[in-house]
């Protein structure tokens, strides 16, 4: 072959030349014979979702809890709410909102109704600190965010919103959209991801890249009207354009649920028998703390994000039941590759299997050219689902989105992964790891790059370097650097606080190692194989605090019961992420909290209130501070105008036998919550859901 090459281009590099015999190059090509007609083609996302709701208004489209959303219901409040968009806002095609919110029948109107104002929609996580949200924000140049009350606090000043708990957005729905002169290539989501240089880079996905993803799920896994699809990802992440997207455009059932309830174990579980969800989508270390065989009406297990093991297969592809291993970043809208396991066992990793409908997958080398069945390469992928690019990163689009060469078409561009596969001989794709520092972390994908660069910005940091360490299963990560002065080394204490304003929960570090320089190989890389481990060299702590009060106690005996960790040897200033803690784990130690003291916290208060001692008075502080309020509104209800006072109220509250307070409170909240769903009316709209979100009858 290569003398063929020689004699037939005498002028080319012998890089240039390809190795692969005419017959091994035609089998490449024939895996990627993917092309598919889908009637959806030329349409937009938002429509396939308002067909199904002309076609069955009264069908249950979003569960949430004790309420429960109709097809016909959503379909009138996103047109409404995107009246707004366009009349307060001009917001229009390529317009960006940002859509601040918790989980719940909000998220999925408002994105809906960004896009039949004609904008795309750009997630953000309220857990996520204060400056990101504002980089974010000014990134995007989003003209309005769609949000509530408590959350438009943690924007900055000036931020234009759209609060979808104020009464006067409480207004009927509107039987037709806005008119919006959107085609296909107009912009639908922007989803940022961790940036390498230290700055989060926007993915522009447009209407055509995620209709064709849609499409081909709803085909693959045969959606209909009676499943029920759990929205476990995070809105920030693609996986949940999958979850609400493919399930609203194929009149299925979309099942949503509190970030507490989706990360405690037990909780999980019984939501997925509760609800019989039948379609998920869920991390891998999720899913190793679920028994697989438990969930009779599960029917499809796509699974994806990060390598694992073949006991996970073995355990969750049961009889009657699909197990899909799917591969695909941001980029490239959601999923783009997906192997379907066999109900055989396995020892090993599946194979990430082959390019979807409308898609093309090549491995190459580093000049190029397609690499051999067998030969590892970098993994590209072309076709309907590759981004726009990056929003204002034209020089990174340009480095990342290159021209397809074996395409059928000309023209056309891929994507250019980062990641190591190479092509098995049953024309099936193995996934090998990463060629550059990028990792994934339960399925998060972080730049390494992103931390270092804030954390060398530390006033006390010379220069630092963050990798990952395994310990028990479970992967963190581990910063190391150089202090300004060596002789007074900034604590881990500090530098956790300093990312903590700038960086979200999942890109900080779990331990913080001064070394007096990091190590380097000859040519002057970091040398991870001289680093030593984290638990070889821990940072300094504040001396041990027993904790002292009732309070304190219960949290460092429930701290251990999470952490696996001698509760006489944990201190009040023991910062819960930094002896071990992830993300998952501290969602179980807030479900605890919420069930021992009747105090519901969210995440962010959390990462507030990181040890004992501040979780502890934020605790009691939201208890006083409840049960205050409580006896307050009581003494107004019960006493005369004439006769009320500050005082009367005052002595009231002193008269509660301390010892009852904290019971007490828990059944006051308990009331006063069954008290006020009956009547809530569900922001922007104004009806009130007339039955449980129950689960459907029983089939035979």
């Amino acid at each position: 072959m290569l003398l063929e090459g020689i004699v037939a281009n005498p002028q080319a590099r012998v890089s240039q030349l390809g190795l692969l015999p005419s017959q091994e190059r035609a089998q490449l090509h024939a895996w990627n014979q993917t092309q598919q007609a889908y009637p959806s083609s030329g349409r937009l996302l938002h429509q396939l979702v308002a067909e199904q709701a002309h076609a069955h208004p009264d069908r249950v489209a979003v569960c949430f809890q004790d309420r429960q959303v109709r097809y016909g219901e959503l379909d009138q409040q996103a047109n409404w709410l995107a009246w707004q968009l366009r009349q307060r806002h001009r917001v229009g095609p390529e317009t960006i909102v940002a859509i601040l919110l918790e989980r719940g029948p909000a998220l999925p109107t408002a994105q809906l109704a960004v896009l039949k104002a004609g904008g795309a929609w750009l997630p953000l996580d309220p857990t996520h600190p204060a400056k990101r949200l504002q980089a974010l924000l000014a990134d995007a140049a989003c003209p309005v965010v769609l949000t509530t009350t408590e959350l438009a606090g943690r924007l900055p000043a000036g931020t234009a919103t759209l609060c979808l708990d104020q009464p006067e957005l409480a207004g009927q729905g509107h039987p037709q959209p806005p008119p919006a002169a959107l085609t296909p290539a107009n912009l639908a989501y922007v989803i940022y991801t961790s940036g390498s240089t230290g700055t989060p880079k926007g993915v522009l996905i447009e209407h055509r890249n995620v209709v064709n993803f849609t499409t081909t799920c709803q085909r693959l896994f045969q959606l209909g009207p009676t499943d029920r699809v759990l929205q476990f990802a995070n809105p920030t992440f693609d996986v949940s354009v999958f979850e609400t997207f493919a399930a609203l455009a194929s009149g299925a059932t979309l099942v949503l649920a509190p970030r507490e309830v989706l990360l405690d174990p037990a909780a999980l579980a019984r939501l997925l028998t509760d609800q019989q969800v039948s379609v998920i989508d869920m991390a891998p270390a999720v899913m190793t703390l679920l028994d697989g065989g438990a969930f009779p009406h599960l029917r499809v297990a796509f699974v994806g994000g990060e390598a694992f093991p073949g006991e996970l297969v073995n355990d969750w592809n049961r009889p009657g039941r699909q197990f899909h291993n799917g591969y695909g970043p941001t980029e490239t809208t959601v999923t783009v590759i997906d192997y379907l396991c066999p109900k055989t066992p396995h020892t090993s990793s599946p194979p990430i299997g082959q390019a979807m409908a409308n898609h093309r997958a090549w491995v190459l080398d580093r000049h190029g050219n397609l690499a051999p069945i067998g030969v590892p390469g970098e993994l590209h992928v072309a076709g309907a689902g590759v981004a726009r690019g990056y929003l204002g990163r034209p020089q990174l689009t340009a480095e990342r989105f290159l021209p397809e060469p074996y395409g059928p078409t000309p023209g056309q561009r891929m994507y250019r992964t980062g990641d190591l596969a190479q092509w098995r001989p049953d024309g099936q794709l193995q996934f090998l790891g990463r060629l550059d520092r990028q990792v994934k972390i339960r399925g998060v994908r972080i730049e390494l790059g992103e931390i270092e660069h804030h954390l060398a910005g530390h006033p006390d940091v010379q220069t630092a370097a963050v990798t990952t360490w395994t310990s028990d299963n479970d992967t963190r990560l581990a910063a190391y650097l150089v202090p300004a002065n060596p002789q007074a080394p900034p604590s881990s204490q500090q530098l956790h606080a300093w990312l903590a304003e700038r960086l979200p929960p999942h890109l900080l570090p779990a331990a913080y190692l001064p070394l007096a320089a990091l190590p380097l190989t000859p040519s002057g890389k970091l040398d991870h194989a001289k680093l030593p481990p984290p638990h070889a060299q821990p940072a300094a702590a504040p001396a041990k605090t027993s904790p002292t009060t009732t309070t304190e106690q219960t949290l460092a005996e429930l701290w251990h019961a999470i952490l696996r960790q001698d509760p006489d040897r944990l201190g009040t200033h023991d910062n819960f992420f930094l002896i071990g803690g992830n993300s998952l784990q501290a969602t179980q130690l807030l479900v605890r909290i919420n069930e021992t003291f009747g105090v519901r916290l969210d995440l962010r208060a959390l990462y507030a209130n990181a040890t004992i001692a501040q979780l502890a008075a934020q605790i009691d502080q939201t208890t006083l501070d409840s049960l205050t309020d409580r006896r307050t509104r009581r003494c107004s209800a019960s006493t005369p105008a004439v006769a009320r006072s500050p005082r009367t109220c005052r002595s009231r509250w002193r008269s509660i036998p301390s010892s009852r307070s904290t019971a007490w409170s828990r059944s006051a909240s308990t009331a006063t919550a069954s008290r006020s769903t009956a009547s809530r009316t569900w922001p922007p709209g104004t009806w009130t859901p007339s039955a449980p979100c129950s689960r459907p009858a029983p089939t035979a």
